[in-house]
């Protein structure tokens, strides 16, 4: 069987910005408060649209294991 690791990191930078960041907004995308890991992160890319979702579905078409580390993701420029 084939396997696939998968990673997601989203973020859309203001350099002029004098907010820190806090980890708990990477998340805020997909209405977490923070990252996913885990099955909980393909479960939050799942039906996104995005092209991690593609994937997803590609992978289930293609009979491979699919494995996650984790889902970061931040809307709002920081």
């Amino acid at each position: 069987m084939k396997r696939f690791v998968t990673a997601v990191f989203k973020h859309e930078t203001n350099t002029f910005s004098p907010i820190p960041t806090l980890l708990e907004a990477f998340g805020r995308y997909a209405g977490e408060h923070g990252p996913v890991y885990g099955d909980d992160a393909l479960e939050a890319c799942r039906g996104t649209g995005t092209p991690v979702d593609a994937f997803i579905d590609l992978a289930a078409e293609a009979g491979a294991e699919l494995v996650s580390t984790r889902s970061i993701r931040i809307s709002n420029p920081t």
